[in-house]
């Protein structure tokens, strides 16, 4: 099977199938995946994607490009090899435990048992994830549920996704984004909490893609207020008062979204990027 320009998938079910994707750039090659039925597979040169559809249990290796390995139904041995790699685990019937500090094998509960090596990225399911960084900068991100995200050492992105998460940093300056206020809710019940916001290590609250003022065209930005009370218009303020981060995006006095930051008494400009 030969691949050019565009993203091309190819679907492979049997071990004499050659994948050979002959455009090595980016800009015109696409994104390209494979979708294995095999019980091993590689991915080849110029492929940036595989997923796992093998009944039972199988392995997975990427290739020096930044790869996506979306892990099968059975037990996986899953390596990202070279590049920055991302482990997914976005088709899992149930909710997943995954720790990329472990080299050994591991029961994930949603997806089998599974020994995961050379990843620095890792995506949860549509279920309450547990998922766990390692030494590096990892990006981890949760989709649906109410998921635990605990990035460790590094600087590290933690994306909760819908759902009530409680996100840990661990060591180093990470960030914590939240892309939609859907992913947010108000009140004990739903909102999200930061369990370890530490200005000391560069830790930051990004609300960047949010829109702070949803009346406008425009991605407009948030005003921090400090501890202030939300003015008669508070459309685009954020305030923050009791160890809650509050945000308004429209013309009332009343909250939108709320993120709770445990052991924090006090916040600055400077710890979001509005």
């Amino acid at each position: 099977m030969v691949g050019g320009d565009g993203s091309d998938r190819y679907y492979v079910d049997n071990a004499g199938d050659i994948v050979s994707e002959t455009n090595a750039t980016a800009s015109t090659g696409g994104t390209d995946s494979v979708y294995s039925f095999l019980g091993a597979y590689t991915l080849t040169d110029n492929v940036e994607n595989l997923r796992l559809l093998a009944t039972g249990n199988a392995s997975g290796t990427g290739n020096s490009l930044n790869n996506i390995i979306d892990a099968g139904v059975g037990n996986n041995v899953l390596n990202g090899g070279a590049g920055i790699d991302t482990l997914s685990y976005a088709y899992a019937t149930a909710a997943v435990t995954a720790n990329l500090g472990l080299t050994t094998a591991q029961a994930t509960g949603g997806s089998g048992t599974d020994t995961l090596l050379n990843f620095e990225n890792l995506t949860g399911s549509a279920y309450h994830d547990t998922l766990t960084g390692n030494a590096l900068a990892n990006t981890l991100t949760g989709g649906a549920g109410n998921d635990t995200l605990t990035g460790g050492a590094g600087n590290d992105l933690l994306i909760g996704g819908t759902g009530l998460d409680k996100l840990y940093g661990g060591a180093g300056a990470d960030t914590f984004d939240f892309n939609a206020l859907s992913e947010m809710g108000l009140g004990a019940a739903l909102r999200d909490v930061i369990g370890d916001f530490k200005t000391s290590e560069g830790d930051k609250i990004d609300l960047s893609t949010l829109d702070a003022n949803l009346a406008t065209a425009a991605n407009d930005a948030f005003s921090f207020i400090g501890s202030s009370a939300f003015s008669s218009n508070a459309t685009g303020q954020v305030r923050f008062a009791g160890g809650i981060l509050y945000g308004s995006t429209d013309a009332d006095t009343a909250a939108e979204f709320e993120i709770q930051l445990l052991g924090v008494s006090n916040l600055q400009t400077a710890d979001l990027i509005a």
